[in-house]
């Protein structure tokens, strides 16, 4: 899913770009390549490998089992500055992980 939304984002970035910079007011060439870093970000998670439970610790006296299990609904709070590029560290971490932003 992250790697089509990655796709997606590539697909419209030149139309997308045009209006942070009416919204923003940020030089196109910046616009772009906040664009790209988000795409970028979805691309690399999309690529991430984890683990969904690991033994920490096994002995006769004890079993250490660390689970990662969704969240649910997560929110994530981002700067103005670059909106879009940073929407992709949270969005991506937070649906990788099965969680809903």
């Amino acid at each position: 899913a992250l790697k089509a939304a990655a796709a997606a984002v590539r697909e419209v970035a030149a139309e997308v770009a045009e209006l942070l910079v009416k919204e923003q007011g940020k030089p196109l060439g910046g616009a772009k390549m906040e664009l790209g870093a988000f795409s970028g970000v979805l691309e690399y998670f999309a690529g991430f490998q984890f683990a969904e439970s690991e033994i920490i610790k096994d002995t006769a006296e004890e079993k250490v089992i660390q689970r990662r299990t969704p969240l649910g609904v997560v929110a994530g709070i981002l700067p103005w500055n670059a909106p879009i590029m940073l929407l992709g560290y949270k969005l991506a971490e937070s649906v990788l992980f099965g969680n809903t932003v």
